[in-house]
């Protein structure tokens, strides 16, 4: 409901990749690592 409405907003104003960057990287540092180093 609102977490989909909100991520509506975010890709609306371009920040779908920023909000998924800090998505993956607020549980910890597992998620983080791949994405930098597969980026």
């Amino acid at each position: 409901g609102e977490l989909m409405e909100v991520m509506n907003l975010l890709r609306g104003a371009g920040y779908l990749k920023i909000a998924l960057v800090g998505l993956e990287t607020a549980p910890g540092d597992a998620a983080a690592p791949q994405v930098g180093t597969g980026q």
